[in-house]
This record gives structure tokens, sequence and C-alpha cells, in this order.
């Protein structure tokens, strides 16, 4: 009993140094290859990129949608892609699932889907288009061009 105890406040004393080493605030626990959902999700990706000055990748979909299907298996699901992608926080939100995500998708003047956008620190956000005209899919190639460009702050 007292090992417990003792190893318990160890292991407090210990968490609360590495907090108060990093000057109070806990760096960001970003997880690799991991897409965030829902609120709660964009609420810990939003603060976590204003806290470090990054952008993040923000993706609005619904379910019944065919081009979001297509985007997420044809684009999305790519090696190259999700290899450029992996180090980007990043959230998808389905406006569908509840009030609070119907909210973020207004905030961002979603009107269609698949929605894709790179939101800077700043609140402000570039829409990145992953289908040309007539309903043709961008290449991996050109998605990652138009991303890079988007995350360097260009429309």
């Amino acid at each position: 009993m007292k090992k417990s105890i003792l190893s318990s406040l160890a292991a407090f004393v210990l968490a609360a140094l590495i907090v108060l080493s990093s000057g109070g605030n806990a760096a960001f626990a970003f997880s690799a290859n991991t897409w965030y959902s829902k609120a709660s999700g964009y609420e810990e990706i939003y603060e976590g990129a204003k806290k470090e000055d990054k952008p993040f990748l923000l993706f609005f979909y619904v379910d019944w949608c065919g081009y979001c299907r297509r985007f997420q298996s044809e684009l999305l699901d790519d090696s190259k892609v999700q290899q450029f992608i992996a180090s980007q926080y990043r959230v998808k939100i389905n406006p569908e699932d509840g009030e609070q995500e119907k909210i973020i998708a207004m905030k961002y003047g979603v009107s269609g889907y698949p929605d894709f956008r790179v939101v800077f620190p700043d609140g402000g956000s570039v829409e990145v288009h992953p289908f040309k005209a007539g309903g043709v899919i961008c290449t991996p190639e050109e998605f990652i061009a138009a991303l890079e460009a988007a995350l360097a702050g260009k429309k």
C-alpha cells in the first residue's frame, strides 16, 4: 500500500515538474496520422494550432455524398497525399453529426461537399478544391501542389 501511494505521488510530482518546466503550458500532443473528428476534435486542433502558430486541414463531409467518398478513396487515401499531410493537424467534420458540428460548418460558410480547407491560426482559411470542372478529380500531385500553395497562404 505504501509503495502504491509513493509511486502515485512520484508520478504526480514528475508530471507537475514537466508542466512547470514548460512555462506552465503543457505542449500540444499532436498525434501523427490521425484525423480528429467532431466538434471536440476541432476545438482541440484549433487551440493546439493557435498555440503553435500552425495552420491545420479541415475537411467537411456528409455520409451520403458520393463526391466525398471519391475524394476520400482517390485522394486522401493515396499514399503520396497521406505522406504529405502526415505532419499536418487535421480534422474531419460531418455537420450532420450534431448541432456543434453544424455551427462549425456555418462558421466557414460551407455550402457543398466535400469542403476541404486550410485554416490559419488567425481564423482565416483557404479552400482547396479536389475537383476540376466537370467533376474530374485532381491527381494526387495536383492536390498536393494546391495544398502547398494554400499552406503558404496563396489562393
